[in-house]
């Protein structure tokens, strides 16, 4: 089976996850989601005890509950992850150090809506015209988040799509948008064309 991406690995199943638990359905506290951020920044100094040294501190400190069931959620270690609020959602970044690639979700009343696209999905006949190809896509940069006169909120993401590696020859662009109602509700994603 063909990977779509390489940070895809980092971050297994995050389409529609749902929490294990209730402390992310209100939304993402951000006062206590960045007094944790400063916690874990202790954990730095010794980088072969880091592992130890964020679990210990997720654990002890009331304020990472939520960042901690966000790393548990995602599958991700709680220091690669940063937030940033927009009223009752969150766009959550994960980090990739190694690849150093970024890779984005929305957390809509408890879950994490991927801000990605399978590229075969979005252009079909890549397979027909690469039949040894594999397929990559990656936001360009960090999604628009945007307000309607009604209410209905959306994340709109430029996507890129490259065969044989991330950074290699551009086949094609989309434009991912994801809906929500006024109060946060995941409603849809619609893919456009660029």
């Amino acid at each position: 089976m063909k990977k779509v991406a390489l940070l895809l690995l980092l971050l297994p199943s995050i389409v529609l996850a749902q929490a294990d638990n209730a402390v992310l359905k209100d939304g993402l506290n951000m006062v206590n989601f960045q007094q944790c951020q400063t916690i874990l920044q202790a954990c730095d100094r010794d980088l072969y005890l880091k592992p130890v040294c964020l679990e210990q501190k997720l654990y002890r400190y009331p304020e990472c509950v939520q960042l901690s069931a966000l790393a548990k959620l995602a599958s991700v270690s709680a220091d690669l992850i940063s937030a940033k609020s927009e009223g009752n959602l969150a766009l959550i970044t994960f980090r990739d150090p190694i690849q150093a690639q970024v890779a984005y979700a929305v957390l809509s009343q408890g879950k994490l809506i991927d801000v990605s696209v399978d590229p075969e999905k979005v252009m079909p006949s890549l397979k027909e015209q690469y039949p040894n190809g594999m397929f990559f896509s990656r936001v360009i940069a960090e999604p628009l988040y945007k307000v309607s006169a009604s209410g209905d909120r959306q994340f709109i993401a430029s996507i890129r799509i490259a065969k044989d590696c991330d950074v290699c020859d551009t086949l094609g662009n989309v434009k991912l948008i994801l809906h929500f109602e006024p109060n946060g509700k995941y409603v849809s994603r619609q893919i456009e064309s660029n």
